[in-house]
Formats: structure tokens, C-alpha cells, sequence
């Protein structure tokens, strides 16, 4: 790819599945343009447009962010950079299960998947890769795959996959409606509680099952010490950040370095079998860990 252009771009708040990936293209030599997201932790067809070059050859960028859940604006991207013929590739592991996606009217060139976020088999996924796009083997060895990635296929986790696609495909609908109900009465609960909050993102107009709360003055990791040990699993950025100690680079990218949003804010995933109780016992416990903190404010 180097030989038609050295020009990749991509966003500050991805995924560290596209952003180290990233890094490392630049040792090889490629040159990265970061986009900036605004305080929606969303990209803008016009940043786009001003960062494209001649050499441009590849734009990445997530359908909904996996922290605070904003979709960005796919369709419109994707249509310009198809007038620019500029491959365009979407992470929407995190759309997938809620989100209608039409590769062809979107233009989505190449488009990832993984399975573990439909409640299928975790080390799974799929690569879409638009039929006129021909891509070097992945891995040699053998002719699986139509020849892109050698080795024995694991047909159970396939099976598996297909067989949660078939179920999200079904109950899709039912599902968004409701994790957004949990989410919005999670909201309100949390709200009667007297606690002060805000949400980072654009609630509710993102992907539902993902809420991002700014919680001022409570930081991030006290609070999820104390959720762990009640057995409630959230995290302060995304899971795959969970056993580290900085701050989230998505906040960061929406607010600006420093911004205490970034080390004050909790991030909450709902899945199909979370209930109100569960939303009750969680505001229960932040109401607790607010007031022990301010007892004497």
C-alpha cells in the first residue's frame, strides 16, 4: 500500500485495537493523522475533508465510540471518501448488535466484528472486505479462508458466531428498547438520589447499551474499588484499559489533557439480563461512596 501513498487517518478516541496498530504502521514509515473529536466524541466530515492529502490511502474510524457510545457520521464519510477513492475501514464492535449498518450505502470499504459483543463466543470475529478490495494473505501456510488466512477454521466459534448473529438480528429491536429504559431509569434513578452528575457523550442519541457518567469530585478508581468489591463490574474506560492506571484517552480526546472528567467518570455497559435491581443496587453504593466523601464537606 506504501507504493500508492504513505497517508493514513484515524481519530485520537479509537479503539487501542486501531490506535497501537497505528503506532506501529508508523515505525514502518506511514505518516498518521489523528483527528480531533469535539466534546461528543465525535469525528466531523469537514476534519476529514481538511486532512485528506494526495497520498492519503486509508481512513479509520469507529462507528460508536466504546466509551461513551457516539455514532459517528459513517454515510456521510464514507460517501465523500468513496468520491475521493480513499479505502475506508469502520471498528463497529460496538454497532453492530444495535446499530441497522448497510456496507454498500455506506461505503464501508472494510468493517470489523467481534462476536464476544453479541453475547458470542469471546476470540471471534470477522473482517468485511468489500469483493472488488483484493488484500494480501493475512497468514501463510495454507489455503483457508479464499486464501487470505492459513490455518484450520474453528468451526465451533464460527457456529456460534453465526448463531448470535441470528439471534441479535431478531431481537434487536426489543434489546435497544430495553437497555435504553434501564439506562434511562438508571438516570433518573441516580438523579432522585441527590447525587450531581453529567453525562459524557451525546445520551441518548448514542448506541444504548453504553453510558458514560461524570461524577465531579469522586475519582474514578475509588469508585470502582468499591463496585468490585460488591461484585459490579464497571470500568472507567474501556474494558480493555481496565487494569490501567491513566486516564481515559477518549475523555481526554473530548475534553482536553487535565480535564477531571477523565479520572471523575465511570463508564456503564448494559447487557440483556441486567435488571432495575441491579441499576438500584449501583446507585445505592455511589450514593454511599458520595456521602462518606462529603460527610464532612
Amino acid at each position: 500500500m506504501k507504493g500508492k501513498g504513505k497517508h493514513l487517518i484515524t481519530s485520537a478516541a479509537e479503539h487501542h485495537a486501531v490506535l497501537h496498530p497505528m503506532h506501529y504502521l508508523e515505525t514502518l514509515g506511514f505518516e498518521v493523522t489523528y483527528l480531533p473529536v469535539d466534546d461528543t466524541g465525535k469525528v466531523t466530515l469537514q476534519s476529514v475533508k481538511d486532512a485528506v492529502r494526495e497520498d492519503t490511502i486509508l481512513v479509520s474510524l469507529m462507528y460508536a465510540n466504546n466509551e461513551v457510545g457516539s455514532i459517528n457520521p459513517i454515510a456521510e464519510i464514507g460517501a465523500f471518501l468513496a468520491e475521493q477513492n480513499i479505502l475506508f475501514h469502520t471498528d463497529a464492535v460496538q454497532a453492530f448488535g444495535s446499530e441497522a449498518i448497510d456496507v454498500g450505502q455506506q461505503h464501508i470499504d472494510l468493517l470489523s466484528v467481534s462476536a464476544h459483543k453479541i453475547n458470542g463466543p469471546k476470540g471471534i470475529g470477522f473482517l468485511y472486505r468489500k469483493n472488488s478490495l483484493h488484500l494480501p494473505n493475512f497468514i501463510h501456510g495454507g489455503s483457508q479462508e479464499n486464501d487470505h488466512r492459513g490455518g484450520t477454521e474453528n468451526t465451533p466459534y464460527i457456529r456460534g458466531f453465526a448463531k448470535a448473529v441470528s439471534l441479535m438480528e431478531a431481537e434487536r429491536k426489543e434489546s435497544n428498547r430495553k437497555k435504553r429504559e434501564l439506562g434511562d431509569y438508571f438516570l433518573s434513578g441516580l438523579e432522585k438520589s441527590g447525587i450531581p452528575f453529567e453525562c459524557n457523550g451525546v445520551y441518548p442519541e448514542g448506541v444504548p447499551h453504553i453510558l458514560n457518567i461524570w461524577l465531579s469530585g469522586m475519582r474514578s478508581d475509588k469508585m470502582l474499588i468499591q463496585c468490585d468489591l460488591k461484585g459490579i463490574m464497571l470500568a472507567a474506560g474501556s474494558a480493555c484499559t481496565a487494569g490501567s492506571l491513566e486516564p481515559s484517552h477518549v475523555l481526554e480526546a473530548m475534553y482536553g489533557k487535565g480535564n477531571p472528567r477523565a479520572t471523575e467518570s465511570l463508564r456503564i455497559s448494559f447487557g440483556p439480563d441486567n435488571t432495575t435491581d441491579e441499576a438500584d443496587t449501583l446507585i445505592a453504593l455511589l450514593k454511599s461512596i458520595h456521602n462518606k466523601q462529603y460527610k464532612n464537606g
